[in-house]
């Protein structure tokens, strides 16, 4: 059995690069709001890495996540085939990083 003083919490975890990104962009979106890609004016949608020829592009942000939108890239349609949310802990470092400034530029917007 361990024992466990105030200093060492075994519920405790450092923070990860990935875990700081959430964290700021659940800051953001806390106190300013959720957004959508189309608000913000981005260039592209940020994707969430899926098998298949499917499209996974995220385009709603709300605290803890994202709802993400699923486009046939091959068809001549812009119809949404199937809509889903997303945790963030669920999308790669590099795609935080991208939706952070998308949050920082809609922060900038509620001023």
């Amino acid at each position: 059995m361990a024992i466990y003083t105030e200093k060492t919490d075994p519920n405790e975890r450092e923070m990860t690069a990935k875990d700081i990104l959430i964290e700021k962009i659940n800051y953001i979106i806390l106190e300013n709001g959720n957004f959508t890609t189309y608000e913000v004016e981005a260039d592209h949608s940020p994707f969430l890495e899926s098998k298949g020829r499917l499209s996974h592009l995220a385009e709603e942000f709300f605290d803890g996540g994202a709802t993400i939108r699923v486009y046939d890239p091959k068809s001549y349609s812009s119809d949404v085939l199937d809509e889903y949310n997303a945790f963030f802990e669920e999308f790669e470092e590099r795609q935080l990083e991208y939706i952070l400034e998308l949050a920082e530029t809609w922060e900038v917007l509620n001023i």
